[in-house]
């Protein structure tokens, strides 16, 4: 999966910094599938007091596994 100037391996899972017009980049994490498929992206705390999703994003990014995936590349923003 490529992202920007950003790349991940297949089969992996990877926290990655995506450079943005801020000074500070943004933490995502990507989970790529062991072959090309569509993409989904997982995003949380649009809204700065709504730490339930931004927890709910956390569990997923901490559980989900590449094997999880079969034809699935997934990014996670948060």
């Amino acid at each position: 999966m490529k992202l920007s100037d950003l790349k991940a391996g297949s089969n992996t899972k990877q926290t990655l910094l995506l450079p943005v017009a801020s000074p500070y980049p943004v933490e995502i994490t990507a989970i790529c599938g062991s072959q090309p498929g569509k993409t989904l992206i997982v995003t949380a705390g649009i809204h700065g007091c709504e730490y339930v999703g931004i927890e709910a994003l956390n569990r997923l990014k901490k559980n989900w596994i590449p094997p999880v995936f079969q034809d699935v590349s997934s990014c996670c923003p948060w």
